[in-house]
C-alpha cells in the first residue's frame, strides 16, 4: 500500500511542477519599471483574454529577445498588467487605466515616458492624445490586438524602420447637458528609437539637473561635423536620418524649434569640397554680403556677423556650381525688396550699399 501512496505523491508533485512551469509569466515582465509604479499582476490573476493574447505574443519569433533602452524589441509591445488595474506598454511609452466615458470603453493615460510614441503624439493635431489625462478609445485587449496584428509578418523590419498601427482617441464633451465622448480613429506612429527612452512624467518627476536640449543639440551637430571632417563622402542617409530624428525629439522636449542645421546639404557640400576643393573665404564673404548684408553690416568694414555667415557658407557652398546658385538667391533679394519685407526705397538703399561695397573690393587692387 505504501509504495502505491508514494508513487501517487510522486506523480502529483511532478504534475504540480509541470503546472507551475506552464503558468504564463506576467506580460512583458522582463522590462524594468520605476519603483514608484505598482508591481506587476501575478500571472494567475491575468484575465483570460489577455492570457490568451500573451500566448500569441510568445509564439512570435523574437519575443524572448531582451529589452534595450535605445531600440525596440517585440516584447516591448506586450502590455504589463499592474496590480492596481493599470497596464504599461513599454514600446509605446504609456501607462493606461481601463474605464468608461459616457458608457464607452476608454483607456485613460495615467503616465507617459519621454521619447516614446505617445509622448511624440500627445499634442499632434487634430487627434492628439492630450498627454496625461487623455484617452485612447477601446479596451486594452483591442489595443493589444491591433499591435499584435501589425507586428505579424516582417516584424524585424517594422521594428527596425518603425511602423504605424490603427487606434483611436476618445475626447469627452457635453451635449445639451449630457456627457458624450467622440471616438476619433487615427494611426499611431512608432519610430525606431535613436536615444534611450527618458523618464516617466508622473512616476519619475523631473530632476533638477535635467539635460539642456540646446546643449544636446550642439553636441549632435558637433558629432555630425566631426564625422564629415573624417569621412565627408561616407556619411550615410541612415546616419543623417538618425540625427534628424534626434533633433525632432529634442525640439519636442524643448517645446520650441532649435537652430536649423541641414544635415543633408552639409554632407553633400562637404563631399563636393573634398573632391573639388573649397572656395576661398574672401569669395564667401562677398557671397554673404550679396545674400544677407544690411547697410549697417558694411559701415566701417565687414561686420563680425557677416564674417560668421561667410564661415558658415564654407559648409554649405559646394563647387563647382554651388556659388552661382547661392549668388542667384542673393540677387533675387536685391531685385525684389519685398522678399526681405523692405519698401522699394529701403530696397534701393540696401542695393546701393551692397554694390558700393562690392565695387570697392573689386577695384581695390
Amino acid at each position: 500500500m505504501r509504495p502505491m501512496i508514494e508513487s501517487f505523491l510522486l506523480c502529483a508533485r511532478m504534475a504540480l511542477a509541470v503546472l507551475i512551469v506552464a503558468l504564463p509569466a506576467p506580460l512583458g515582465a522582463e522590462t524594468a519599471l520605476p519603483d514608484s509604479m505598482p508591481p506587476p499582476l501575478a500571472a494567475s490573476e491575468i484575465p483570460r483574454n489577455l492570457s490568451i493574447a500573451l500566448d500569441d505574443w510568445r509564439k512570435k519569433p523574437g519575443f524572448g529577445q531582451p529589452s534595450s533602452p535605445d531600440r525596440h524589441v517585440l516584447g516591448d509591445f506586450a502590455p504589463i498588467l499592474l496590480n492596481d488595474g493599470t497596464a504599461v506598454i513599454p514600446g509605446l511609452g504609456v501607462r493606461l487605466r481601463p474605464g468608461k466615458l459616457a458608457g464607452r470603453d476608454v483607456l485613460e493615460i495615467v503616465d507617459i515616458r519621454e521619447f516614446g510614441a505617445v509622448w511624440s503624439a500627445r499634442d499632434d493635431p487634430p487627434f492628439g492624445f492630450g498627454g496625461v489625462g487623455g484617452h485612447f478609445g477601446g479596451t486594452l485587449f483591442s489595443l493589444d490586438q491591433a499591435l499584435r496584428r501589425t507586428l505579424s509578418g516582417d516584424t524585424a523590419k517594422r521594428l527596425r524602420e518603425g511602423f504605424s498601427f490603427p487606434t483611436s482617441t476618445a475626447v469627452p464633451y457635453t451635449h445639451e447637458g449630457e456627457p458624450r465622448v467622440q471616438i476619433q480613429p487615427r494611426n499611431l506612429r512608432v519610430d525606431p528609437l535613436v536615444r534611450p527612452m527618458g523618464r516617466w512624467l508622473v512616476a519619475e518627476p523631473a530632476a533638477e539637473t535635467a539635460p539642456d536640449p540646446a546643449a544636446e543639440y550642439d553636441a549632435i551637430v558637433a558629432d555630425f561635423r566631426a564625422m564629415l571632417e573624417a569621412k565627408p563622402c561616407s556619411v550615410t542617409g541612415a546616419d543623417m536620418m538618425r540625427m534628424e530624428r534626434q533633433v525632432e525629439l529634442l525640439e519636442k522636449l524643448a517645446g520650441h524649434g532649435l537652430p536649423n542645421v541641414n544635415f543633408r546639404n552639409e554632407q553633400k557640400a562637404a563631399c563636393a569640397i573634398a573632391q573639388n576643393g573649397a572656395y576661398g573665404l574672401a569669395d564667401l564673404e562677398r557671397l554673404a554680403v550679396l545674400r544677407q548684408a544690411e547697410c549697417t553690416d558694411l559701415t566701417g568694414g565687414l561686420s563680425e556677423s557677416l564674417r560668421d555667415a561667410a564661415r558658415d557658407l564654407q559648409r554649405q557652398v559646394a563647387p563647382p556650381s554651388g556659388y552661382l546658385r547661392f549668388a542667384e538667391i542673393g540677387l533675387f533679394g536685391i531685385n525684389d525688396p519685398s522678399r526681405r519685407n523692405l519698401s522699394p526705397a529701403e530696397g534701393n538703399a540696401r542695393r546701393d550699399c551692397i554694390l558700393d561695397w562690392l565695387e570697392e573690393g573689386l577695384f581695390a587692387g
